[in-house]
Formats: structure tokens, C-alpha cells, sequence
């Protein structure tokens, strides 16, 4: 028997029961109406996991920082985010978003500490702590350079400050999760 014949004996073969198969499945005159008011409903309220929001605010952070360094002018206040151990040895990793001049700052501070005596000393351990609170007065004014002129370029671009409320409003709803509301 070829393939075609098989195909059009099956077919014969189950239009008698077509028929059978399109029986009203609610009975006659309308009793199934009745039955489908006395089902009982049951709800079930969900909620979304703080996961949820926090990767809702990385997304809309890596977009508002996209749109920031895409205009910005100063290569060195552009902000880059990445993945860092959270402490020395740690395999452990968090996401730190941070200007460049932050790290530019650092490394030029560590180039000096190392070449003035060569080497790494502890007299030049105890002269790092000291250049630190240097280290942090420079990032500080740096910081507050990028605040006006993230203000600045907020103020200019519409995109951008669409981007800020986005941000905030995703930070807002993290808060609120967290908070319990």
C-alpha cells in the first residue's frame, strides 16, 4: 500500500467518528452555563523579586551612562562599570561604576609612592596614608566637576534626562522593595 492510499484510507476511516468528536460540550439547553458560574475561582496575587528591580536598575544605570559618555566631551569623566573583587583575595565580585579620572587618579598616585624610592617600602606605606587624604580631596573636586556638568548636559539633552528619570524611578521602585512596600 503506498504512502498516498494510507493517508486517504485513515482519513475515510475516521470520518464516521467526526461527528462523535464534535459533541457540545456544555450538554443540551444551556445546562453547562450553569455549571461554569459555580466553578470556583481561585486568585493568586504574585509578587516580584528585589532580584528583579535590581536588574531592572543596572539596565536603565548602563543606559543612562551610555547616553552620558556618548555626549560628554571630557574622555577622562567618562564612566565605566565593571566587575571587581570586593575585597583583596576575594573571589567574590560586585559591579563598581566609576569616572575614569578615579582610576587614572589612583594609578598616578601609585606610579609616584613606587618611583621615588624604587621599590615599595614601609616608610612609603606610611607616606600613602598621608597622600590619601590628598587622593580623596582631588576625587572630591573632580566629583563635583562631574556633577555640574552631568547637571549641565542634563539640562541640554532630552535624551539624557529622560535616561536620569528612568534611573531614578528604577532606583525609587528598589527602595520601595526593599522597604517591603
Amino acid at each position: 500500500m503506498s504512502k498516498r492510499s494510507f493517508v486517504l484510507a485513515s482519513l475515510v476511516m475516521l470520518l464516521p467518528f467526526s461527528g462523535f468528536l464534535s459533541f457540545n460540550a456544555y450538554g443540551q439547553d444551556g445546562e453547562g452555563e450553569e455549571s461554569l458560574e459555580s466553578i470556583e475561582r481561585i486568585e493568586v496575587y504574585g509578587q516580584k523579586p528585589l532580584k528583579f528591580y535590581l536588574n531592572e536598575f543596572k539596565q536603565r544605570q548602563h543606559e543612562f551612562y551610555d547616553t552620558f559618555n556618548a555626549i560628554v566631551d571630557e574622555p577622562d569623566m567618562r564612566i565605566r562599570c565593571r566587575n571587581e573583587e570586593k575585597g583583596i583575595g576575594s573571589r567574590f565580585r560586585e559591579r563598581v561604576c566609576q569616572p575614569l579620572y578615579v582610576s587614572l587618579i589612583k594609578t598616578e598616585e601609585k606610579q609616584n609612592a613606587i618611583g621615588t624610592r624604587g621599590g615599595f617600602s614601609a616608610l612609603d606605606a606610611l607616606q600613602s596614608q598621608t597622600n590619601s587624604a590628598e587622593i580623596n580631596a582631588r576625587i572630591k573636586r573632580r566629583n563635583e566637576d562631574l556633577a555640574r556638568k552631568m547637571n549641565e548636559l542634563m539640562l541640554k539633552d532630552g535624551e539624557l534626562w529622560d535616561r536620569f528619570k528612568n534611573l531614578q524611578a528604577a532606583k525609587s521602585a528598589v527602595d520601595a522593595k526593599r522597604a517591603g512596600r
